[in-house]
């Protein structure tokens, strides 16, 4: 037997809410968090959410002054007021991160390691021990993260409050990948979180990782991961978590949210799963996993 299965590109959220509500489409992916409520408010439609599934970030160049500083970027780090963030861009939506890149539905995650609160009194103490006195570029495009320049915005009016000046930098989003990542030495980006917790430190977090090619972007710099080949659990385990520490506090990478993956479906689709680190839309198989009832 054959079923016939259509997809529409629709790049505008509105356009795939009304589609949805209308009936015109039985699934949507991307749903914006401002438009969850709507959607949860009307008969026959329910939304689902793959959680923590992209995390948005503000990374930096750790071998371009002034981001080689240790201080300032524990700084930045203190300066950014995360909860914020969330409500603004995410309506209460995924999670506040914590400059650690494993998520919370990992088994690895360091649980343990206190979340950094915003704190404009620690923000200036690192600051003025880092020496640095001048401004902070930080270039943003919504390439780099949907709501990237709110948040930038929202960033530099709680790091002011420390005494630290961020110049929002808006720019192209055509070649923000090609002109600006990798290349401006603080900017804003987001990863789609991976399934296991080597796949995600490697991948970017490795100093020479190949798919990446970010020399200075990030820590801890090896090139050799011990946990791939320990055999205990618990020794593994505590590899894990002392990579995750490193990174909270002296990695480059600030990550203020992480953001659920949120689809809208009629509530006559049925077999849709979320799949943690593997994407929304049940894992990008949803043609394969879903059906129609009714």
């Amino acid at each position: 037997m054959w079923i016939l299965v259509e997809t529409i590109a629709m790049n505008d959220a509105t356009a795939r809410v009304a589609a949805l509500i209308s009936g015109s489409a039985h699934i949507i992916n991307r749903v914006e968090p401002r438009t969850v409520a709507l959607l949860k408010s009307r008969p026959g439609i329910t939304v689902q959410g793959a959680k923590e599934n992209t995390m948005f970030t503000f990374p930096m160049l750790t071998n371009v002054a002034p981001f080689d500083n240790p201080d300032l970027r524990l700084a930045l780090k203190y300066a950014i007021d995360r909860e914020a963030i969330q409500q603004s861009l995410l309506v209460g939506t995924g999670a506040i991160g914590n400059d650690n890149p494993i998520a919370s539905w990992n088994p690895y995650f360091a649980a343990d390691i206190p979340q950094r609160a915003y704190d404009p009194e620690q923000a200036a103490f690192h600051f003025k021990k880092s020496g640095f006195s001048g401004s902070i570029p930080l270039s943003v495009s919504d390439n780099g993260f949907p709501g990237s320049a709110d948040a930038a915005q929202l960033f530099q009016t709680a790091a002011a409050a420390a005494g630290i000046t961020i110049d929002v930098n808006r720019v192209p989003s055509d070649g923000y990948w090609d002109e600006v990542w990798l290349k401006h030495p603080f900017c804003a980006s987001n990863w789609s979180v991976r399934p296991t917790a080597d796949a995600m430190l490697s991948l970017i977090f490795q100093s020479d990782a190949p798919g990446t090619k970010q020399p200075g972007r990030t820590k801890p710099s090896t090139s050799c991961w011990p946990q791939r080949v320990e055999l205990d659990e618990t020794k593994r385990k505590q590899i894990y978590h002392d990579l995750q520490l490193q990174l909270v506090n002296e990695g480059g990478e600030i990550i203020p949210v992480f953001s659920d993956n949120l689809s809208g479906a009629s509530d006559k689709v049925a077999g849709f799963t979320n799949v943690p680190g593997g994407g929304d839309l049940s894992g990008y198989r949803v043609a394969e996993k879903v059906w129609l009832e009714g």
